[in-house]
Parts: C-alpha cells; sequence; structure tokens
C-alpha cells in the first residue's frame, strides 16, 4: 500500500510538470485562431500571456509572425516591447539558423514604427547574416528583409538592389512585399509616377494571396499580414 501511495504520487507531480506545457501550447493555438478570425488585440494578450509564462515555447517563427499582429493591431509600444525581447531571447551568433536570423529582425522592420537605431541597427546585421549564409527555398525571403532593413536605415539605393534580387522569386507573397517597398523607395527618390505604377504591382500580387475565412489562409496569414502592412504604408506614403 506504501509503495503504491508512493507511485500515485510520483504520477501526479508527473502530471503536474506536464501539465503547463500542453497548456501553453493549446494557449499558443488559441493566439493564432484568434489572428485567423481577424481578433488581433484579443491575439496579443493570450500571446503575452504565453511568453510571460513559457518564454521557451516561443520560437523566432512566433516572434516573427505575432510582430506583424502587433501591426495590425496598432500597439506600437507593444511592439517595440515584444521585439526587444525576442532580440535577447535570440542573439545573433555564428551557429544561429539564417532563417531564425531572418525574422527575429523582420518582427521588428515590418512596421513603420520602426525607428528605434539600435534596434534597426541589430535588424540589419541579423538579415545581413541571413542574406549572406542562408540557401535553398528561403532566400529570397532573407533578400526581402535584408532590404527592408536598409530601407528603415534610408539607404534606398541598397535597399533596392537587394529587393531586386528578391523579386527573382515569381511568389506573389514575396512579390507584394518587395514591390510595396520599391514603391516607397522610388518615392522616397522623388520618382512619384513610378513608385504608384509599384504599387499597383504589388496590390495585384497581393490580390493573389490567401483569403480570411479560406484553409489555406490558417496557413499563410503571416504572410498575408506583413503584405498587408506594407501596402497600407505605402499608400500612406505615396498620398504624401
Amino acid at each position: 500500500m506504501k509503495f503504491q501511495a508512493t507511485l500515485s504520487l510520483a504520477l501526479i507531480l508527473i502530471t503536474l510538470t506536464l501539465l503547463p506545457s500542453n497548456a501553453q501550447a493549446a494557449t499558443l493555438a488559441q493566439a493564432r485562431q484568434l489572428v485567423i478570425e481577424g481578433k488581433y488585440t484579443e491575439a496579443i494578450t493570450v500571446f503575452e500571456q504565453v511568453r510571460k509564462d513559457s518564454p521557451q515555447s516561443i520560437t523566432p517563427l512566433d516572434g516573427d509572425q505575432f510582430g506583424a499582429v502587433y501591426g495590425m493591431a496598432k500597439d506600437p509600444q507593444g511592439h517595440m516591447e515584444h521585439c526587444k525581447w525576442l532580440f535577447n531571447r535570440f542573439p545573433l551568433k555564428d551557429n544561429t539558423r539564417p532563417e531564425n536570423a531572418e525574422r527575429t529582425a523582420k518582427a521588428y522592420i515590418i512596421c513603420a514604427t520602426a525607428t528605434n537605431k539600435k534596434l534597426l541597427s541589430k535588424s540589419e546585421d541579423y538579415t545581413y547574416f541571413a542574406a549572406t549564409k542562408g540557401k535553398g527555398k528561403y532566400v529570397h525571403w532573407f533578400y526581402v528583409a535584408h532590404g527592408i532593413a536598409h530601407y528603415r536605415l534610408n539607404d534606398y539605393n541598397e535597399s533596392n538592389k537587394w529587393l531586386r534580387r528578391a523579386l527573382e522569386n515569381p511568389d506573389p507573397n514575396i512579390h507584394s512585399l518587395a514591390l510595396a517597398y520599391q514603391a516607397m523607395n522610388i518615392h522616397k527618390r522623388g520618382y512619384k509616377d513610378k513608385a504608384l505604377d509599384l504599387l499597383k504591382q504589388a496590390e495585384a500580387d497581393f490580390d493573389k494571396l490567401a483569403k480570411p475565412g479560406t484553409k489555406e489562409y490558417t496557413h499563410h496569414w503571416s504572410n498575408v499580414l506583413t503584405s498587408q502592412l506594407a501596402i497600407e504604408e505605402a499608400k500612406a506614403l505615396l498620398q504624401q
């Protein structure tokens, strides 16, 4: 009996130890579902609770995706704190995976409010690492991110160089994002008619992306939101 009681207690302790991890996984899934439903503020509330209670469960991909959610929620302060946390959580090292470097930085630079010089410098370092070390299917995403980083640093020529490389990939997810930043680059350099043409191309590619309410959107919502932020920013700039 004593052995059985001890065994039962041990099983209970093991179960209690496992519960937080399972609970956090479910909560992160809940945050994503709220995003899919367009409930961005509510999604952030859930996500921040996960980040507080179980920081080890947050990946660079999660950080990147919810960077866009902060942008959609118009929460610049929350976005800033989120990105500071990401950079601290995932420092750039020689053995960092290029996609993780790109995701950590892109979470910051995709928002128009990304003006902090220290974080922009980090973003340039992270995206340069990804763009020069990365290979394979994600490499054009790395080029886009590095182009965006240079746009935020007001280096429009260098930005366009990397965005043009990204556009070698015909994926409309990449095109809609890269073309929106090209439009802003060109506008900043005074070519307003050309900028409008590029923005129209970006919008045409955006129309090809997954639509809310579809199964495809449940898998690609972060790409859609990232391009949506870029196009909205470009529209606002080109109206000036």
